[in-house]
């Protein structure tokens, strides 16, 4: 008996600190298995460029929080498959971390693609603190995307809350935090452009609109379907 109690207390404290961990993380992401949605990617006239499916497909408990894998496809406009790309997010230790394997531009997918190439994708993760108020500075990250013939590689810097807003796209109404930063692209030559997100709690990305460095807009993407 005496035995028995000792695992049970036991097993209490190891749980203490995960359930504590999950409660404090607030999550810019669906948690439950089986969640799909899509977002939709469009050029600066509006036209539908692509389109990226994601399904969350498995919800772990971890030692300090939790973790998600995500399966991510995206087809071009034709509905041709571009890339398949499993990532994850986590929390840990209270603080909400994202993959950047799930911020491959869809024009290096497709540029991928086109070619024949296979490609390996390594990124850091992004980092989403507990409680995020307006102007607070985040972390960037860099990806890695390696090819036969040639590399990327995209650093994010510059990342902040610039404000908290309500976003409605074709899956709905939702209250978001804005993020916005600078993405710089190297593959041959830089590109830089000036990024700004619009994340809601236990749905993810709402809205992105992506801008070269004189301010004109490239494209956009927003959720245009949302099932648990």
């Amino acid at each position: 008996m005496k035995n028995l109690f000792m695992i049970i207390a036991t097993t209490a404290v190891l749980a203490c600190p995960t359930i504590s961990f999950a409660q404090d993380c607030t999550v810019y992401f669906p948690m439950q298995e089986g969640t799909s949605f899509t977002l939709t990617n469009y050029d600066k006239k509006g036209k539908e460029t692509s389109v990226v499916m994601h399904e969350v497909i498995e919800n772990n408990s971890t030692a300090s929080g939790m973790e998600l894998v995500v399966s991510s496809i995206t087809t071009d406009k034709k509905g041709r498959e571009s890339l398949a790309v499993d990532y994850t997010v986590k929390c840990d230790k209270g603080e909400f971390f994202i993959d950047m394997r799930n911020f491959v531009p869809a024009s290096s997918q497709q540029s991928f693609s086109s070619m024949g190439l296979d490609a390996t994708v390594e990124g850091d993760y992004l980092v989403f603190p507990p409680s995020m108020s307006v102007g607070q500075r985040l972390p960037g990250g860099t990806l890695t995307i390696s090819a036969s013939i040639m590399n990327m590689t995209i650093r994010i810097s510059d990342r902040k809350v610039e404000a908290e807003e309500s976003i409605t796209t074709p899956a709905g109404t939702y209250e978001c935090v804005k993020i916005s930063y600078l993405a710089n692209v190297k593959m041959g030559i830089n590109i830089a452009s000036r990024i700004t997100e619009w994340y809601s709690k236990d749905v993810g990305i709402v809205r992105s609109e992506t801008y070269n460095k004189n301010g004109k807009m490239y494209g956009y993407s927003e959720l245009t379907s949302f099932s648990k």
